[in-house]
């Protein structure tokens, strides 16, 4: 279970500039210089994460970045804030590749073979403020999701962090 705010302390289903319910980029921050792209895929947003023992959540952030053409990218995540993280869980980030079907709308098709993850994101000893950086891996797909996996040990406890998250590429 979880719960997320945006900005001003505001709690939210859905942060400011992010959406849950992507098809394109159509609704995601991007910038672009020549023939490289970084989408903000979510703005710093507080999560508060209550965790349970032996269980992994992962929450989706992004449903279909488009990354047709990309021959190379990375995810890039800034951890702003760990006011309350004890020994044992572990937050990482990442990158799967998706498809959207104009057939099947309400069905995502995905796969966890050449997923990109970036572990050790927030830990009990992870640097804050912290930045960290991945490769995608590849060949990328035409389509990515970015999630968050919190992958849970230690004792049931509430976990808050504050994190932003892009993801960028560059085309042949």
């Amino acid at each position: 279970m979880y719960t997320m705010g945006g900005r001003g302390g505001v709690f939210a289903a859905q942060p400011e500039g992010a959406s849950f319910d992507l098809k394109d980029v159509g609704d995601v921050p991007v910038m672009r210089t020549g023939n490289a792209w970084c989408y903000q895929i979510i703005p710093r947003t507080d999560f508060t994460f209550n965790v349970n023992l032996g269980t992994t959540q992962e929450i989706i952030i992004a449903k279909y970045v488009n990354t047709l053409g990309f021959v190379s990218g990375g995810l890039l995540v800034r951890v702003h804030a760990r006011p309350s993280w004890p020994a044992g869980p572990e937050l990482r980030v990442v990158a799967q590749p998706t498809r959207y079907s104009e057939d099947e709308p309400n069905i995502q098709f995905f796969t966890t073979t050449g997923e990109t993850v970036l572990t050790n994101v927030v830990t009990s000893g992870s640097a804050v403020p912290g930045l960290f950086n991945m490769a995608l891996v590849t060949p990328i797909p035409p389509q990515l999701r970015v999630l968050l996996r919190l992958v849970q040990g230690g004792s049931d406890s509430a976990n808050t962090c504050a994190i932003s998250v892009d993801l960028y590429g560059r085309s042949a």
